[in-house]
């Protein structure tokens, strides 16, 4: 099915009121219906074009996105002659079944994912965006998302999950220590963790939580480096040609977390992050916006909720505060057979002033807004939520270096190692470093020596 662009400018709910009435369309109500010729069958209607895109949510989150998905069917999808179709795939097998999908011919024709656009390119998965959708989404969202979007200079997505940490803490407690102002430098964040840090009826509190394991050793790597003045990275254009683990900035980035631990101020080696915040056991940390959503607020720990206030990571003395980002992106393959169709969905998804997909991310999945002009109050968000992610921390996002590097996922796994082998004091801090930095060295050379401009 080919939409005129007069269609599909309809279908998105922005075309004239004189818009074509396509050749199968019902003729309105009372007017007389043109006979049949002698011997002639009325002609059918057409069949609607069926597409199909990938989401990653189960359970509610999943009812809700399908909710979200036939809005689309009844609306700008019915008057289109489109229905869509969600297929549920884990986030974790993304590249296995889009792989094998593609192979097989039955790939979905758009796909909400997390793969860097860097890899979706470079295995020839998605379509570039037209010079008009590309001058788009470089005019309406902030530029760390843009950044995210971008590869060789084109724009292949639409950002749409714009993660980035901030820091968390809760008001009351510190209230209770006299403490009325956030302290402005990570050096004081350290000393401060550790004056909250305290026991009260036989009960631990901690005055700064850490998520070491898992993918926040590896996501906020990068960010702590910035904030204490370094680089992981050296690029040319797009590609790395350089990985720096083992210098004065990075062992003051590391030095920093595990100090925290040494100073006994943290719930390294006790209990999991989530687990601290859930029992109202943590009093400061560092996490991205989802965190409050699903593991307080949903998770029925809503006095710790309320009691939140937010502001932006604090950098290192005489550093500008700065944090990394990172999310999801919407894409459409490029081996679709209707790619107008698709097209139009994704606009009716994203293009403002409506852009239904972005508000189900940030109200319902908890994320960073990406659109420069998203209209606050934003439903569902806390005063703090706003103030501290969407007012602070966007505006100091810088997109995440690793969604540039092939060999990001062998080189997160080798720094994820040594964060946790250090946080669990069973190595230190400049050693592990430098025991690290050869074999980053290598995956580099293996994974992107050979990319050229």
């Amino acid at each position: 099915m080919m939409l005129s662009r007069r269609q599909m400018l309809k279908a998105m709910g922005i075309g004239g009121a004189g818009a074509l009435l396509s050749a199968c369309a019902t003729a309105p109500a009372g007017a007389p219906s043109a006979p049949a010729e002698a011997g002639e069958a009325a002609a059918p209607a057409s069949a609607a074009t069926d597409l199909v895109i990938w989401f990653h949510w189960g359970g509610a989150t999943g009812e809700r996105a399908q909710e979200f998905i036939n809005q689309f069917n009844e609306t700008a999808g019915a008057e289109a002659n489109i229905h869509v179709t969600i297929e549920t795939v884990p986030g974790g097998e993304y590249r296995q079944k889009m792989t094998a999908s593609r192979l097989a011919g039955t790939a979905a024709d758009v796909y909400h994912t997390s793969i860097p656009i860097l890899e979706l390119v470079t295995n020839e998965v998605v379509r570039e965006f037209s010079d008009e959708e590309s001058a788009y989404v470089r005019e309406k969202y902030i530029p760390a998302a843009v950044e995210r979007m971008t590869f060789q200079g084109k724009i292949w997505g639409y950002p749409t999950e714009h993660q980035a940490p901030a820091l968390i803490y809760r008001r009351s407690m510190l209230e209770a220590a006299g403490i009325s102002e956030i302290p402005a430098t990570a050096e004081e964040i350290r000393a401060l963790a550790q004056e909250l840090t305290h026991e009260e009826g036989g009960q631990k509190y901690y005055g700064f939580t850490q998520w070491y394991d898992n993918y926040p050793a590896t996501f906020h790597f990068p960010g702590i480096i910035w904030r204490h003045g370094g680089e992981m990275y050296e690029f040319e254009g797009d590609i790395p040609r350089r990985i720096m683990v083992d210098t004065e900035e990075c062992i003051a980035a590391l030095g920093w977390w595990r100090g925290m631990v040494d100073d006994g101020s943290t719930q390294v080696g006790e209990m999991p992050f989530t687990d601290a915040w859930q029992n109202g056991l943590a009093i400061m940390g560092e996490i991205e916006p989802w965190f409050p959503f699903i593991n307080l607020r949903d998770a029925g720990v809503e006095d710790v909720y309320e009691d939140l206030a937010v502001t932006h990571v604090r950098p290192a003395n005489g550093v500008q505060p700065v944090v990394q980002s990172g999310g999801w992106e919407l894409v459409a393959d490029r081996a679709s057979e209707h790619p107008e169709e698709g097209e139009v969905l994704m606009k009716w998804m994203m293009h403002a002033p409506e852009m239904p997909f972005s508000h189900f991310i940030v109200e319902v999945i908890g994320s960073l807004p990406a659109p420069i002009e998203y209209p606050t109050p934003i439903p569902g968000w806390s005063e703090a939520m706003m103030v501290g992610y969407a007012g602070e921390t966007a505006p100091i996002t810088r997109a995440h270096p690793g969604l540039k590097v092939l060999g990001s996922g062998e080189i997160d796994t080798a720094i994820s190692e040594t964060v946790q082998a250090v946080m669990l004091q069973q190595k230190e801090v400049e050693p592990a470093l430098a025991e690290l930095q050869p074999l980053l060295d290598e995956i580099l050379l293996r994974t992107d020596g050979n990319r050229t401009m």
